[in-house]
């Protein structure tokens, strides 16, 4: 039998809002906490809407409430009880900040063979503009290689590329 005693998903809710408030000073502008309950379990959803904010920072506070039962051979995922935590950007507030960086990929210059550094924060990424309306893109690792985004082609998704790792890096705007 376990020691530990059952909160509900609004309780444990609160708790991370108290935390993200308490340790940052962050509140419910910047960061949304939802908890929802549903048949066989419950979850939490963290949203984060503004600049500034680290996105491993909320998920150190609010993945400590995700209480996910699994198999001790297969691994899988046992059925009730389980507590989910997701912490994800708000879609609009992504949107904002790609905007900034689609004006910056119009400037790039249309060569095949032409690669452009680019620095998000402490990342960098090599862009090129393969046509008028196509790109590539890679973020280079210090020592670790590249990662190359193969569905990043179009102004958009590349603009979304580069505004998911400022967001993740809590790069002011």
């Amino acid at each position: 039998m376990s020691n530990s005693t059952y909160t509900t998903a609004a309780q444990d809710a609160a708790k991370i809002r108290t935390e993200l408030k308490s340790r940052y000073g962050w509140t419910s502008r910047q960061i949304s906490v939802k908890s929802d309950t549903f048949s066989m379990g419950s979850s939490i959803d963290v949203t984060i809407k503004a600049t500034g904010i680290k996105l491993a920072d909320v998920k150190a506070i609010a993945e400590q409430f995700d209480r996910v039962r699994r198999c001790e051979v297969t691994g899988d995922i046992l059925g009730g009880g389980n507590r989910y935590v997701n912490v994800q950007f708000d879609w609009e507030f992504l949107g904002t900040l790609a905007k900034r960086f689609e004006l910056m990929l119009d400037e790039l210059p249309i060569t095949p063979s032409s690669l452009s550094a680019v620095h998000v924060g402490e990342e960098m990424f090599l862009i090129g503009r393969t046509g008028s309306l196509q790109y590539q893109v890679s973020k280079i690792h210090a020592n670790q290689g590249t990662d190359y985004f193969p569905g990043a082609k179009d102004k958009y998704s590349v603009s979304r590329v580069l505004a998911q790792s400022m967001a993740e890096q809590g790069v002011e705007v």
